[in-house]
């Protein structure tokens, strides 16, 4: 993949010879202090003019347009075609060949299997609706068009995360979140992270310790492209029957960078004012704020429950 850019090398040139004729003063000036000087006034930049009595706003236009024309563009090229960049992870679902170009009628090199994983490199411009993948060592592999794909996000984490929530009835929890590994869903082409959350709790100078189950869809919930993923905490000593587990379900809203309270499985165990929302801008932020809703959505009954096991 190279970064487009536009000829700027002339334009250097004529950059460094316009600052060298106005900064420099007309009269005679030696290699020295006086250099010295000049350079530090070109490094911090001179407000109004500079000991030449010129202006220099000239100069930094010149800089500005320079720095302009010289920048990457937003296009890169893939494989001779210009994409947009936007690094993601793919769920394939369905088989779909693998094109050189972003074009049905373009030489097929491969293809990718349903319920298998693919990295994107960027989205095929003037190619509506081809996604340019890449393979296993990140080098540019070939097109697959969009309707094979579902965007998801990696719910490993590389190390475990750590909180501290502090609730409105006086109890304070430390916790851990640990990634356990992936989980399939039954009739559902998406998958599963699975973490384990410890809490470390403290109630009137009692200390009580839990485990909850925590898992995050890796796709989007109903598998829209609004980048919406649910999150889950268990809590799988209160439950009403054998299949009714006390769950709270939040969703991360990937795209709107934050985390959003949805519901409790058993109300009779719900709060009275669940936090309804909280930022988040990555995976780790997102279990986090997660983790922290969920203590703050449960009521006496279910610290009850916690502390009763945990004592």
């Amino acid at each position: 993949m190279k970064n487009t850019y536009a000829p700027g090398a002339a334009l250097g040139i004529m950059l460094m010879t316009y600052c060298y004729y106005i900064i420099l003063p007309e009269s005679r000036l030696s290699w020295g202090w006086q250099n010295m000087e000049r350079r530090v006034l070109m490094t911090r930049g001179c407000k109004g003019a500079c000991r030449s009595g010129r202006s220099l706003q000239p100069v930094w236009l010149l800089v500005a347009a320079f720095l302009l024309v010289s920048s990457p563009v937003a296009a890169e090229e893939f494989l001779g075609a210009n994409i947009e960049p936007a690094k993601s992870l793919y769920l394939v679902l369905k088989d779909a060949n693998v094109r050189a170009k972003p074009e049905t009628k373009s030489e097929k090199i491969g293809t990718v299997r349903q319920g298998g994983h693919v990295r994107a490199a960027g989205v095929a411009k003037g190619g509506a609706g081809w996604i340019a993948v890449v393979n296993k060592d990140g080098k540019p592999f070939g097109f697959v068009y969009a309707t094979a794909l579902t965007s998801i996000i990696d719910g490993k984490l590389k190390k475990e995360l750590t909180g501290s929530v502090r609730m409105e009835n006086g109890i304070r929890c430390d916790y851990i979140i640990r990634y356990r590994g992936r989980s399939e869903v039954e009739g559902e082409p998406i998958e599963i992270a699975d973490y384990d959350l410890i809490g470390n709790c403290r109630e009137k100078g009692k200390r009580f310790r839990f485990f909850a189950p925590m898992f995050m869809t890796e796709g989007a919930y109903d598998l829209s492209e609004k980048q919406v993923y649910q999150i889950n905490v268990d809590i799988v000593e209160i439950r009403t029957d054998p299949d009714t587990v006390f769950s709270t379900v939040t969703f991360y809203h990937a795209k709107q960078r934050k985390v959003v309270f949805d519901s409790v499985t058993i109300k009779s165990y719900a709060g009275k004012k669940p936090l309804p929302s909280l930022a988040a801008a990555t995976v780790p932020e997102a279990l986090n704020a997660a983790a922290e809703i969920a203590f703050k959505s449960w009521n006496k009954k279910v610290w009850k429950v916690l502390i009763e096991i945990g004592g």
